[in-house]
């Protein structure tokens, strides 16, 4: 959130990388998702 002023989109690239992680364990421990 320091960055959120300096760099536009910087909280947006924060989401969808944490998305990206939390869909890799899921498929890693087998749950489906749409």
């Amino acid at each position: 959130l320091r960055e959120f002023e300096n760099e536009l989109g910087y909280l947006t690239d924060t989401c969808l990388s944490a998305q990206d992680n939390y869909k890799a364990l899921l498929k890693y421990f087998g749950y489906e998702y749409n």
